[in-house]
């Protein structure tokens, strides 16, 4: 199973939010790539293909999918489930979220900061995840952004990282990472 850690590639261009105020640190994967890093995950284990980071990059780029500061995941899902004929949906049903993954799919969830402004679990701003599987109330999934940070602190006690980088938490705790999103889940499933 492919593994893409965002960290890795500090010096490969990922031109993003080039609709606003461009900020020249914050145009690489390793600061905003993690849609990009995400997507790649997601093909490499729904396909026999693979997609190099460099060509999502550039996927990412012809879609129009990096005009906001990350990647826009309904833009960007819309190309890859064109281009790897899956079925592609997004929104922030947690019922239908556990259907895809129990029906084999895959899905990107994009966790935030808090509602009331303050840093999330997993992001102070915004971040995308691979979900790749439910097993009653516990979630399994990639972070593209995976460090030594999950072995201290709140995150040390909410998730499990014994077998990273597969990374297990509880539902809940999902959902309250995601309750500032409109969009909580991109599904993805083999067509």
């Amino acid at each position: 199973m492919l593994y893409i850690n965002q960290r890795d590639y500090p010096d490969m261009p990922y031109p993003n939010n080039v609709a606003g105020a461009c900020r020249p640190e914050s145009q690489n994967i390793a600061k905003a790539g993690c849609g990009v890093c995400s997507a790649c995950m997601v093909v490499d284990q729904l396909t026999t293909q693979s997609l190099g980071l460099e060509d999502c990059v550039q996927l990412s780029v012809d879609s129009k999918a990096n005009l906001e500061p990350g990647t826009d995941m309904k833009i960007l899902g819309t190309a890859l489930a064109e281009k790897y004929n899956f079925k592609f949906s997004y929104g922030a049903d947690k019922e239908a979220m556990l259907a895809c993954l129990r029906r084999g799919g895959r899905v990107i969830v994009n966790v935030a900061n808090r509602p009331d402004g303050s840093p999330g679990l997993f992001t102070k701003t915004g971040h995308y995840m691979v979900l790749i599987a439910a097993d009653g109330e516990r979630i399994c999934f990639l972070d593209p952004y995976y460090g030594l940070e999950y072995n201290e602190g709140e995150l040390k006690e909410k998730v499990d990282s014994s077998r990273a980088p597969l990374l297990y938490c509880d539902l809940d705790l999902l959902e309250r990472e995601t309750e500032n999103r409109k969009i909580k889940y991109y599904l993805f499933e083999r067509a």
